[in-house]
């Protein structure tokens, strides 16, 4: 647990993308690309889990980085890689005194290991009817022992399609979407709701406060009736319900995650960020204070503003400082859907802070070079916020910590909700493909 106590965002999203590859390896070639941005507890927690699905698999291990014709991710790393996530959400995500949330979030980890369970039955249920000959071709012949030669086995490594079609070819389920009560199906299909929340509500997060969500509850709200509101019944919505009412801000959230990231991480080489834990908890309450007010008050931008004929008249309004410096600061300058013609005060808006607008039009995720760390933090670095032209002085170099440290959480939250959402869509077309998107509520 000390290991997975220690991983990043970065380290997720480096076990999630290796659980998704694991299948597409060319050759003998390693994640070398995933190791070298990989912090060394993410290292130890790869080998763990190599050693981990190894030990599950048995027999049925085949050729290391065998490149299969399946190209859906094998399903016992993509198992490992979700205990992994349940496990550090409950020990990383979970702030002191908020009894409710605690529970909430205890609830959540219960129910998908509960349903890792039942995938990980019908994985092993494969596995057996490979070794005894139950499966695949007829003139298959067994030891003594009644083990298929090697050579024989049409699995060496069971992917998520492959268990799938082996409850299909079993007969498991014979009304269709309907699904057995504990099957590997059932089981998957929760799995990807669950994942689908937690990755919706990490998407909704950087975008509080702004007009569609103002404060968290609303994002949080928004998230689950987007993946439970028709699966959940009115008692089980009533329980989560309850658990917004006690849920933290996701300023306290994100707040221990902010101290992995170094406040000098780009003033590291290309292409590299550090994993020391070098920001201290004094910057770390800076970068992302909270706040027990509902409705709360970010912090202002500490420079002072000069005169700017553009903003002589909002800046008159009341409360309109607050309302630039809550856009400014929490990336929300995003132009209503349908309105290809903004006023021109929101265009002068956008003029205030095109580092920010230019950081969301801009591609976080170029194309990916295997040679090339898992992510490059070259696209900006500290002088080009300082350097924006604004209308404003130049920021403070704590300022210019603090700012550079909330784009660099940032960046990591949306890579870590890339490569979840990459494999629950894998999932999600594997679902569609064999009809076993169940309905029935609970």
């Amino acid at each position: 647990m000390e290991d997975i106590e220690q991983l990043s965002l970065q380290d997720m999203a480096i076990i999630f993308r290796n659980a998704s590859e694991v299948n597409l390896r060319r050759g003998d070639k390693p994640t070398s690309s995933l190791l070298s941005s990989a912090s060394e507890a993410a290292k130890r927690v790869l080998a763990s889990m190599d050693l981990a699905v190894t030990a599950s698999r048995g027999q049925c291990t085949g050729t290391e980085y065998d490149l299969v014709e399946d190209s859906t991710p094998e399903a016992l790393y993509v198992l490992a890689a979700t205990r992994i996530f349940a496990e550090w959400r409950s020990i990383r995500l979970v702030p002191a005194g908020y009894k409710r949330y605690s529970m909430g979030v205890a609830m959540g980890r219960r129910d998908i290991i509960q349903n890792i369970g039942k995938v990980e039955q019908s994985v092993h249920s494969l596995i057996a009817s490979l070794h005894t000959g139950e499966e695949g071709d007829d003139e298959s012949e067994a030891d003594d022992n009644g083990i298929l030669d090697r050579d024989e086995q049409e699995v060496e490594k069971p992917s998520l399609r492959q268990v799938l079609q082996h409850e299909v070819d079993s007969g498991l389920h014979p009304r269709l979407p309907r699904l057995a009560d504990s099957s590997g199906a059932i089981g998957l299909l929760w799995l990807k709701r669950q994942l689908d929340y937690q990755t919706a509500m990490m998407e909704k997060s950087l975008q509080v406060p702004s007009r569609r969500y103002r404060t968290t509850k609303d994002a949080v709200t928004d998230a689950y009736q987007e993946v439970y509101g028709a699966y959940h019944g009115w008692t089980t919505q009533q329980l989560f319900r309850q658990s917004f009412n006690g849920s933290p801000e996701f300023e306290e959230i994100w707040a221990p995650l902010a101290t992995d990231l170094s406040l000098d991480a780009a003033k590291s080489p290309p292409g590299f960020i550090s994993h020391d834990v070098a920001a201290t908890m004094d910057s770390a309450t800076t970068l992302l204070e909270p706040s027990g007010e509902v409705d709360r008050d970010r912090r202002q931008l500490k420079q002072e503003k000069e005169p700017n004929n553009s903003l002589v008249l909002v800046d008159n309004c009341s409360g309109w400082d607050r309302f630039v410096d809550n856009l400014g600061r929490y990336n929300c300058f995003r132009l209503p859907i349908g309105d290809p013609n903004p006023s021109a005060s929101c265009r002068s808006l956008l003029q205030v802070f095109p580092y920010i607008d230019d950081l969301r039009q801009s591609s976080l995720y170029p194309e990916e070079d295997d040679d090339k760390p898992f992510l490059s933090y070259t696209d900006r670095t500290v002088s080009d916020v300082s350097s924006i032209s604004t209308g404003t002085e130049s920021l403070s170099p704590m300022e210019e910590s603090v700012e550079s440290s909330r784009q660099l959480l940032e960046q990591h939250i949306q890579m870590l909700c890339k490569e979840l959402r990459k494999t629950l869509t894998v999932v999600d077309e594997l679902l569609d493909e064999f009809n076993m998107h169940d309905p029935k509520k609970v």
